[in-house]
């Protein structure tokens, strides 16, 4: 058993009941890893709940009554990239209002229908674009976020700043512990995201396969080669949200502020595209030339998060990073296969 896993465990190994579970998003990518992470980790201790095809986050009325009837114990709600559905649309207004009604409104009833413990999952585009990495969360108001991720760095912060304001009028007469996490840029099977930096692997995936299916001599990919990036695979951030969702609140305390609430969940060193678009072509099996927009150059940067906080009270990434590439390709073929059949 891994040190996570017997981690988990020991948690919940205190309580009297399973924990009835409620993952908003089903559907996306790391709603899926959440749910991994409980059938491999905690399936004797939790019971994640079955998604009401009726439900409509954004409404009030239907919210309230899903978590009364269903009455969970824990609530995991990913934004922004986690749960963004690619083949919705992508007008920058309809994120900014869908990430917002619906946290604030999953949060609100949440403490309506006596839910204790509520983990909000967002990722490191919230934080500004030029401040210095590694960003700790201290840096989280230091500056503007870039223009590509304005608007889920927007809603991230608001909803950070609302589980922040209902722990501190809520925690003491409610019991509630409703926190947040940042993490690296997510990877893995499912939607990777919608802003340019976020579908970095993803399409260095799908242009390097195409190129090697069609033996073509060279691909150009359009990124910067000097980029970097931090990338985190979507398991080792489930892993991190069950994590900071059951840690006891004496460790979660001891690293956190009433203002400063939230925790970083990055891999540790971040990567060059250059570096990782040869690894992928290795992964995919493609021989060929792997070229760069240089144009992009101006563009590039570093976003590498400070982990240090929360890997101090016990969590680690578990996957290698050219492990977790390997395992995001055989997903892709495998859901080519499956779309081809």
């Amino acid at each position: 058993m891994t040190s996570r896993a017997s981690a988990l465990t020991t948690v919940n190994a205190m309580r009297r009941a399973k924990d009835r579970i409620f993952i908003a998003h089903p559907d996306s990518m790391l709603s899926r890893a959440i749910a991994r992470q409980i059938a491999s980790h905690m399936h004797e201790y939790a019971e994640v709940l079955q998604w009401d095809q009726t439900l409509d986050l954004c409404c009030p009325v239907s919210t309230r009554d899903f978590l009364r009837r269903e009455q969970p114990t824990q609530v995991y709600l990913p934004l922004a990239a986690h749960a963004r559905d690619m083949s919705a649309t992508n007008l920058p207004s309809h994120r900014l209002h869908q990430d917002l009604m619906t946290g604030a409104n999953l949060v609100e009833q949440s403490l309506q229908a006596g839910v204790k413990q509520l983990l909000l999952v967002g990722t490191g585009c919230a934080y500004p674009s030029d401040t210095p990495s590694p960003l700790a969360e201290e840096d989280l108001l230091s500056g503007r976020p870039a223009s590509d991720c304005e608007t889920e760095a927007i809603a991230t912060i608001a909803l950070i700043k609302l589980c922040e304001s209902y722990n501190r009028d809520f925690g003491g007469t409610h019991g509630i512990s409703y926190r947040c996490m940042l993490s690296a840029t997510p990877f893995g099977p499912g939607s990777p995201g919608t802003t340019h930096e976020q579908r970095v692997i993803a399409t260095m995936i799908e242009l390097l396969h195409k190129a090697k299916e069609e033996n073509a001599q060279e691909v150009v990919l359009p990124y910067a080669p000097e980029g970097r990036q931090e990338f985190l695979h979507a398991d080792d951030i489930a892993a991190a949200a069950l994590y900071v969702m059951n840690v006891d609140n004496h460790r979660y305390a001891s690293v956190t502020a009433p203002s400063r609430s939230f925790l970083n969940a990055g891999y540790g060193p971040d990567v060059g595209y250059r570096a990782l678009a040869h690894t992928v072509a290795g992964i995919v099996g493609y021989r060929g030339r792997v070229g760069f927009d240089h144009a992009r150059t101006a563009h590039a940067r570093s976003h590498r998060l400070d982990s240090h906080r929360l890997q101090s009270i016990g969590w680690r990434p578990q996957l290698d990073m050219e492990d977790a590439l390997a395992l995001t390709y055989f997903d892709y073929k495998a859901q080519r296969l499956t779309l081809s059949a």
